[in-house]
């Protein structure tokens, strides 16, 4: 294992855990999980399932039943040490020992527990760490401690990692919030040129025909940047802007197709906002577009705004925006 895989699975480990026990010790602890789940690996990989008739096929005539099984034995080994790209020359304790150890902890807890059943001054919450001392000795039992506190934040760490690997999460059922209205009524103020215009158009489409006698031709898009107020007046409170884009999409008519998100930088939405995508036909007096989303307070949000234009010059128009909002 690389020096710096070491290094980054040490790091991850001390920032999830606090650790009692030296780096070096954490590393040699990873090494050996890593080398183990390694070898598990190992055994899927080369192990290969193989029926009875399919063995009994290649067996000489005359071949007695222990000369066939050593044969076959053989065989096995053959193929997995061709296989094999790297021979082990290292390990980690035989079964046996495992098992003599366990059995010896077993016996040596049930001495502790009939002790402690008759003297009193044996508490049962030290019985564990006593046995465990005692078989195996306070160095190997100090290691047996932290090999299992580090197997068990390994298996954590390992655990959120199969769950960061996924790009979902699973599927719950929704419980939404109670539904509120809220009725919002603005004014929405729009420069068209000047020193300062609020709309600045961003591209024209490349039309050549003489058909198009518009003033501004059908595919024009438009950068927007309007404040909203209070009211009509040049001198009113700005509540916010409206920051988006609009297309003119109609051929023979002045409509436009825009996006906008009204944002308010004042009173209790401030933060807040709401998205409008909707067809704009701007030549009529009164309309209606649809409000798709909002975000903060207006989060998951519908409804609708009515329009109704107020004030137009040539340079500046004034629109009355009177906007219904549904939202949790």
């Amino acid at each position: 294992m690389l020096d710096s895989n070491k290094n980054h699975a040490l790091d991850n480990i001390k920032e999830r855990f606090v650790l009692e026990v030296s780096d070096n010790y954490v590393k040699k602890a990873v090494v050996k999980k890593c080398r183990d789940h390694k070898s598990t690996l190992k055994k899927e990989y080369f192990k290969k399932n193989i029926s009875l008739e399919e063995k009994l096929r290649n067996v000489s005539l005359g071949m007695l039943g222990y000369q066939w099984e050593d044969a076959d034995r053989e065989r096995v080994g053959t193929t997995i040490r061709k296989k094999q790209k790297f021979m082990h020359t290292t390990g980690s304790k035989s079964f046996a020992c495992v098992v003599d150890d366990e059995e010896k902890l077993k016996d040596k807890r049930a001495e502790y527990e009939a002790m402690a059943s008759s003297d009193s001054s044996v508490n049962l919450d030290d019985i564990d760490n006593l046995v465990i001392i005692e078989v195996l000795g306070l160095k190997r039992a100090e290691t047996m401690r932290g090999t299992l506190t580090l197997t068990w934040i390994l298996m954590v760490c390992l655990s959120q990692v199969a769950v960061q690997s996924q790009y979902y999460s699973e599927s719950l059922p929704y419980d939404p919030r109670p539904v509120k209205v809220t009725n919002l009524y603005f004014f929405l103020h729009e420069t068209l040129r000047g020193k300062n215009p609020t709309v600045v158009m961003v591209a024209q489409a490349n039309n050549t025909s003489n058909d198009n006698y518009s003033s501004v031709p059908f595919g024009t898009l438009y950068a927007i940047d309007n404040p909203l107020k209070i009211g009509p007046g040049d001198d009113s409170e700005v509540i916010g802007n409206a920051l988006g884009l609009g297309i003119l999409t109609g051929k023979n008519s002045t409509t436009v197709v825009m996006y906008l998100d009204f944002g308010f930088t004042s009173g209790k939405f401030k933060g807040s906002s709401i998205s409008i995508f909707s067809r704009n036909p701007l030549i009529k007096t009164e309309r209606e577009l649809s409000v798709v989303g909002g975000r903060g307070e207006f989060r998951m949000a519908e409804g609708y705004a009515r329009l109704k234009n107020y004030f137009f010059d040539g340079t500046t128009v004034i629109i009355e925006y009177n906007v219904t909002v549904i939202h949790y």
